[in-house]
């Protein structure tokens, strides 16, 4: 089957065949079929409802001849959906492509795309969703003020599968926007697996949130070149949670994460990860403001290079609750490693005796270490041998102490 390109010639709903023309015959005229996984689909500056499953080759709401740019598809009832798009979603300058609406309450939109990207100060989905949304494939930030996805709506559950690439010229341009106006109590829970690629310009982000929010990350962050800000941006008042698994590295000069605010018991927890670092800038892949954000550690390797320092935090807690490595790498490319304890301080017993550790000197060690010359010589001790010697003669008089009987004499029985 040829490709072709469909345009809607009024609103409606897509599995309306009266509101399509195709260019089929050569010119737009009425479609004897609804669009296929084959076809371009322009909206025409009409609102085009979704209730039915589709599969297309591009979704699209720009201009070409014969096409008005603008309009938006829309999904809103409560039934599950899902949106095939084989090349591409584009949404024209200044508009929004797709828009889940708050009757998306508890069902399930599959998102099947592997570009969704956009034009000038455009958002291709917004979500008012409560309920699922998955999303497999690329979110990218667009050339100014603009993105791929923005959620309105606090409760919605995002599932993204897929790469999230920034190129933006602005500091507003995000690939994704968790900015929630609608149910501001509940928390957006966005699950992610793939790579954020921070390489825009002039401050372009991955991901950033002002709003409560459960973040899940595995994958590579790449953190920005030139002038990008960050590729994860929190600024919640309030209580949020981020995980990530995987390889946080630079590839230039500017911040992985940038946590600017949180309430108590917000954190970011970063598991089974390497740090890369190997920037001279001042600033510093992970970047805390707050002071009530906790970053938990585990099993976390640090490459550090250049003699710089990757994170800054400003009071905030540091738990680590495995082996971690730190790893510095100096301008000659000396590699020095430091080793943190199992569970945080190590206990008082394994610390030597009178050696005060701790934040604050809080603990003491109580373990007592003897003297070199008092441990058997070649027994190892503290960070040494021992040195005494067993002489024959001591030897003999350690055996003459196990001998009761020649050492009490032989008129005393001592058993």
């Amino acid at each position: 089957m040829s490709m072709k390109t469909y345009r809607a010639i009024s609103n409606g709903n897509w599995s309306n065949l009266a509101i399509w023309e195709d260019n089929g015959s050569g010119s737009f005229s009425a479609s004897s079929s609804l669009p296929s996984h084959d076809d371009i689909v322009y909206s025409n500056n009409f609102i085009v409802f979704i209730n039915q499953n589709i599969s297309v080759d591009q979704l699209r709401n720009g201009s070409i001849t014969g096409i008005t740019a603008g309009g938006i598809f829309k999904v809103d009832d409560n039934n599950d959906y899902t949106i095939d798009v084989a090349t591409s979603m584009y949404c024209y300058k200044n508009i929004t492509l797709l828009e889940l609406t708050t009757n998306c309450v508890d069902n399930e939109i599959t998102i099947n795309c592997p570009s969704i990207s956009g034009d000038l100060q455009s958002w291709v989905i917004n979500c008012y969703s409560t309920g699922v949304v998955n999303i497999n494939g690329d979110l990218w930030s667009n050339s100014y003020t603009t993105g791929s996805l923005y959620v309105y709506n606090g409760g919605v559950t995002i599932n993204h599968t897929g790469n999230i690439l920034t190129r933006g010229r602005d500091d507003r341009s995000e690939a994704v926007r968790i900015y929630t106006t609608l149910n501001t109590s509940n928390p957006v829970i966005y699950n992610m697996v793939g790579n954020i690629n921070e390489d825009g310009s002039g401050g372009a982000t991955g991901i950033t949130t002002n709003s409560l929010v459960n973040l899940d990350i595995t994958g590579t962050i790449s953190a920005g070149k030139l002038n990008s800000r960050a590729a994860v941006i929190i600024s919640t008042n309030g209580l949020w949670t981020c995980n990530f698994t995987g390889i946080l590295k630079s590839i230039g000069c500017y911040r992985a994460f940038w946590i600017t605010a949180g309430t108590a018991g917000s954190y970011l927890n970063i598991r089974d990860s390497t740090l890369i670092w190997n920037s001279v800038s001042s600033y510093n892949l992970i970047h805390i403001e707050d002071a009530d954000v906790l970053l938990k550690l585990h099993n976390v390797n640090f490459d550090f290079r250049n003699n710089t320092f990757p994170i800054l935090s400003y009071q905030t807690d540091i738990t680590h609750d495995k082996v971690t490595t730190w790893k510095f790498t100096d301008s000659s490319l000396n590699e020095y490693y430091m080793y943190s304890s199992v569970y945080g301080q190590p206990s008082q017993s394994d610390v030597r005796d009178g050696t005060l550790y701790g934040a604050s000197d809080e603990f003491e060690g109580t373990c007592i270490i003897p003297p070199v010359e008092s441990v058997v010589k070649n027994v190892p001790v503290d960070d040494t041998v021992g040195t005494y010697e067993l002489t024959p003669e001591v030897i003999e008089h350690i055996t003459e102490l196990q001998n009761p009987k020649k050492v009490l004499g032989s008129g005393i029985i001592a058993y």
